[in-house]
């Protein structure tokens, strides 16, 4: 079995996450708030990434499927 090959996670990459799935579950001052940003401007244009609701609804799928059966997981 071959050896995953992901790009290194970094505390950057980690908030950049973060600030995503933020975004819609709550405003973008409570995102800034928790980043700690001076500017708005930071927290939207540097931060946060719009996934758009078609790429979401394929992701949210394709989790389900995949919870539903572990044993495609496993025989990757």
């Amino acid at each position: 079995m071959g050896v995953l090959e992901l790009p290194k996670l970094t505390f950057q990459v980690i908030r950049r996450s973060i600030a995503t799935l933020a975004q819609k579950k709550g405003g973008v001052k409570d995102v800034q708030g928790m980043l700690r940003h001076s500017r708005t401007a930071t927290t939207t244009d540097v931060y946060m990434q719009e996934i758009p609701a078609g790429v979401e609804a394929v992701i949210e799928a394709v989790n389900t499927e995949l919870r539903l059966k572990p044993e495609l997981v496993a025989a990757g």
